[in-house]
């Protein structure tokens, strides 16, 4: 018996070692070749790039006290234009980032709170990243963030062999372009970057395409990390809202348990003693439901941008958050 026990822990090493050292092979030689490629295999090799993370994670760590820190999906970096809310006295930084869920956002806000000490945290909810396992968003921070202990806690969090093998990735990558010195590339049609976080998509499409999203249950995870992360923002005396972006009435018609999903935020911010402005049937959108102010399904374009930023400051004031 000991002699199996033996033999089954040489196998077991032998097999670790192996397995890292190919990872680590392909980590430097096969990730060239998929370059920003989307994230299908169970062994992410592509570099995220869609949302210039790695040009918000690098100016958030020197940009300084604000007043509101943005937290959310692809619809609050595109969504939140902090060059707009400075100009409307409201300094702010846009920590948003491709599908950050409550998981990814609760281990992101720590070290940010501190950094960026803003009074108010406006967190945007989007029902589609509270059915998520977290992995792309999860690979979007190890691709475009130093290694740290808190993209292990986001890893371990997260959990998964995809998750684990991007955190392999990154941490055995030796021959990627530093993060400290890495340009993405920028264009019209994927966005500019905009100080203090935002992108800025200048084209417009002037409608909508199919919403495409699947289907699946909620993921009791992220609502637990969604409360843990209210309650983490309120313990530190820092005020939070949670906000829903306005979807085109096509893409809230084919979501067919909005409506349940709304409902389940709504009763952990009541919880907390907080506000949920959602502008998909909480809050009176207006015409901000219009396709003419959506690039796609869901991401508002910039006249969208614009319309939106100033009912949602009008919201803010009226309510005396700002």
């Amino acid at each position: 018996m000991r002699g199996f026990v033996l033999k089954f822990l040489k196998f077991f090493m032998v097999a670790v070692a192996t397995y890292v050292l190919v990872i680590a092979i392909f980590s430097n030689t096969a990730e060239p070749l998929l370059f920003n490629g989307q994230p299908f295999t169970n062994v992410p090799l592509n570099r995220p790039n869609g949302g210039l993370s790695v040009l918000r994670f690098r100016q958030a760590d020197s940009f300084g006290q604000v007043d509101v820190l943005f937290l959310g999906s692809s619809h609050c970096y595109r969504t939140f234009d902090t060059a707009w809310y400075a100009e409307q006295g409201v300094p702010a930084f846009n920590l948003g980032s491709s599908a950050q869920s409550p998981l990814i956002s609760y281990h992101l806000a720590p070290q940010y709170l501190e950094k960026l000490d803003p009074d108010l945290v406006v967190l945007e909810i989007y029902s589609e990243t509270l059915r998520s396992n977290s992995a792309e968003s999860l690979l979007d921070q190890l691709a475009n963030r130093p290694m740290d202990m808190s993209l292990f806690k986001m890893t371990a969090a997260a959990g998964g062999v995809k998750a684990w093998n991007g955190f392999l990735v990154h941490l055995l990558n030796f021959t990627d372009e530093n993060i400290a010195t890495r340009q993405p590339k920028q264009t019209s049609s994927n966005g500019l970057y905009v100080s203090g976080g935002f992108v800025r998509r200048e084209l417009s499409s002037g409608g909508t395409m199919a919403f495409d999203e699947p289907q699946i249950p909620l993921n009791p995870k992220q609502m637990e990390y969604l409360d843990r992360l209210i309650g983490m923002v309120l313990s530190q005396g820092r005020k939070i809202v949670l906000v829903g972006q306005p979807l085109p009435r096509k893409t809230l018609a084919t979501i067919s348990d909005y409506q349940d999903i709304q409902a389940e935020v709504e009763i952990i911010a009541t919880a907390h003693g907080i506000p949920f402005y959602d502008f998909n049937g909480l809050v009176d959108a207006g015409d901000l439901h219009n396709t003419e102010l959506y690039y796609d399904y869901h991401h508002l374009n910039p006249d969208g941008v614009t319309a939106f930023n100033e009912r949602f400051l009008e919201v803010l004031k009226s309510n005396g958050w700002l």
